[in-house]
């Protein structure tokens, strides 16, 4: 049987023209090709899209930040402005007063752990206050 095999294999190779031999494989090459090449592709779309994703959502964000610091600021000066109109000339110095005595009680617990809080004077922290209420 093994022979039988072997016999007709050598006469189907001996009936292959090397212009079919060389057809073949260059079919088998340009699926290969294909093949990897749309793989690689994919993995570049892909990877644009992620990135393009990321930076929309980055931007997204960014905006909505914005936005809303800004929503927040603006809630902050009309809760002021509302507090500010109830009140006397009398009630508003010493509200200013309670402020600063609070600002010094605050500085005071700052300057106990310095180490830790690297506040070193007061206007300082009134510096990084104001970042606070702009």
């Amino acid at each position: 049987m093994y022979t039988s095999w072997l016999s007709n294999f050598s006469v189907y190779c001996d009936n292959l023209s090397v212009y079919y031999i060389c057809m073949i494989l260059l079919s088998f090459l340009a699926v290969f090709l294909t093949w990897w090449l749309q793989d690689t592709d994919r993995k570049q779309v892909e990877d644009v899209e992620n990135d393009n994703e990321e930076a929309n959502d980055h931007t997204e964000m960014t905006d909505n930040e914005s936005i809303l610091s800004q929503i927040k600021i603006s809630r902050q000066k009309a809760i002021a402005e509302q507090l500010s109109a109830g009140l006397t000339e009398e009630q508003l110095q010493q509200e200013k007063e309670t402020e600063r005595k609070q600002l010094e009680a605050i500085f005071q617990l700052l300057k106990e752990q310095e180490d830790k809080f690297h506040v070193n004077s007061m206007e300082e922290l009134e510096d990084q206050l104001r970042l606070y209420r702009r």
